[in-house]
């Protein structure tokens, strides 16, 4: 399927004449059978949608841009009929784009820990009786296929990145450009919040959380400055971490010393690098011969256990090094450029599920300590 899109900012200063002739380009467009996705600000998507006619949601227009989106369609190799598991649903950019190329005769069966990018995704994907979105963990895809009835599976994708929704308006302390709670979990009704740890967690452990998750260097200043801030007050909000960050950090790093301790803190508080391996391994299981896995991947960590599948029996690699967005790309989604796609085929028979997972697991870094136990 040829995907095609409209970035309003390329058209400005907009007119309502401009807008209208662009409409009657995307029809035809659409008639020829081309995918067609219109990008820009919200209030200039809802002026093209007020003088084409078209009908906007009340949902946020720019919730998510699917990152390579063509790359990911054209390694995955879906056809019609085919079923096929969107393992991160997000807003369900990646998962509309396949329900199209499946069609009715096929199954896509998109998850999502986060219940709100569920709801989200699942009005997307209305149209598309199809579709079943679900909330649930890529790390139980075993029993959810099996409740579902499903025997086989032709392609899996995992786009392990953070959707802009829980950048721009989860509210939830996913990004330090805001005032919000220090929370970072992608379900809230499960586990405990970043404060949780910060205002209890002993200085070894902290230090090496932003050491294994954050790669970050002034690891242990930080754990330091954290115990002994929260004797005086505890920290609750982004601002309160924040401005300890820029106590101790020079100016010239304090954005990215930021940026790699909230990472830290997200896949600490998530158990992220954990679920992508049982997630990963029980993918492989499940594929078919010749199905394919597609990982996008955002930082290091997550990319190295992508990188680890290369070396199974019975997994083919179909990318020699990681995909990179296109500069085109990377300009009208900045937040693509740090993304690795590696795509997979499945061969052959492969190790036992448990023999996989234990391989992938020797990837993951842990901080010492019982986190039950804090």
């Amino acid at each position: 399927m040829t995907l095609r899109e409209v970035n309003l900012e390329d058209f400005r200063p907009l007119s309502r004449w401009k807008l209208l002739a662009l409409g009657r380009q995307i029809q035809d467009w659409l008639r020829r059978g081309f995918q067609v996705t219109v990008l820009g600000r919200p209030q200039d998507l809802a002026y093209f949608s007020l003088v084409n006619g078209v009908p906007l949601d009340d949902e946020p227009a720019e919730i998510h841009r699917p990152v390579m989106l063509q790359e990911v369609l054209d390694f995955l190799q879906a056809r019609p009929g085919a079923v096929i598991v969107d393992a991160t649903a997000g807003a369900g950019g990646h998962t509309e784009a396949l329900a199209r190329t499946v069609g009715p005769e096929g199954r896509i069966i998109a998850l999502d820990r986060d219940p709100e990018m569920v709801r989200l995704a699942q009005k997307r994907l209305r149209p598309y009786p199809w579709v079943q979105v679900l909330h649930a963990d890529f790390a139980r895809l075993p029993e959810v296929l099996q409740d579902l009835g499903v025997q086989e599976i032709h392609g899996v994708l995992f786009d392990l990145g953070l959707s802009s929704y829980h950048l721009d308006q989860a509210g939830r302390g996913f990004t330090f450009r805001r005032p919000e709670p220090l929370d970072l979990r992608f379900d809230p009704s499960e586990g405990r919040p970043a404060s949780w740890y910060l205002n209890r967690a002993p200085q070894p452990f902290l230090e090496a959380v932003f050491r294994l998750y954050g790669e970050e260097p002034l690891a242990r200043r930080l754990a330091r400055a954290i115990v002994e801030a929260r004797e005086r007050h505890p920290l609750e909000t982004t601002d309160d971490l924040n401005a300890l960050i820029d106590r101790w950090v020079p100016v010239h790093r304090r954005a990215r010393t930021r940026a790699r301790v909230y990472q830290a803190l997200r896949i600490l508080v998530n158990r992220e690098l954990d679920r992508v391996a049982e997630g990963l391994a029980h993918a492989l299981n499940l594929l078919s011969r010749n199905g394919r896995l597609v990982v996008l991947s955002y930082h290091s960590l997550e990319d190295r256990l992508a990188k680890a599948l290369k070396h199974l029996e019975g997994v083919e690699p179909l990318t020699k090094k990681p995909v990179r967005p296109q500069e085109t790309e990377i300009r009208r989604n900045p937040r693509a450029r740090s993304a690795k796609l590696r795509a997979y085929r499945k061969t052959g028979a492969i190790d036992r599920g448990e023999v996989v997972l234990a391989y992938l697991r020797s990837f993951v870094p842990h901080p010492a300590g019982d986190l039950d136990l804090l």
